[in-house]
């Protein structure tokens, strides 16, 4: 009997500390805030770029080298939740040609499938106090 008594005080012990615990991190009607903002998320692979942010009043400059051995690209760029600060984001070639150049200072869609004629060698992304989310893939077009 004691130890029926000695167990069940045990588990009801180790409930309490189960239930009372809560990690409001995980609430999904909290707003996205730090660390989640102002980090991008970047893949560069053989003939595939992507580059994501959500950001709040971000400021970055950065320029990827790329690999790519074609010179037939299709780029997207989704710009939404624009609110305030501005940049651009450009693909250079490896003759310093502009392949692609692109203002962020408002929401838009970009697609581009007639890219044709260099390969790019590296992607300039700039942004000044921006706040917003940005998706851009650049991929070799099959």
């Amino acid at each position: 009997m004691r130890k029926s008594i000695l167990f069940i005080l045990i588990i009801g012990i180790s409930s309490l500390f189960i239930v009372g615990c809560s990690d409001d991190s995980k609430d999904i009607t909290n707003p996205i805030t730090t660390p989640y903002d102002n980090t991008p998320v970047v893949v560069n692979a053989l003939n595939a770029y992507t580059f994501t942010l959500n950001a709040n009043d971000f400021s970055i400059t950065r320029v990827d080298s790329l690999s790519f051995d074609a010179d037939s690209l299709v780029v997207t760029l989704t710009l939404a939740n624009h609110s305030t600060g501005d940049g651009d984001i450009s693909i250079v070639a490896a003759n310093s040609a502009i392949i692609f150049a692109e203002p962020l200072n408002e929401n838009k869609v970009v697609i581009q499938t007639d890219i044709i004629g260099n390969i790019p060698e590296a992607v300039s992304i700039q942004l000044s106090d921006f706040t917003g989310s940005i998706s851009f893939v650049l991929g070799k077009q099959e």
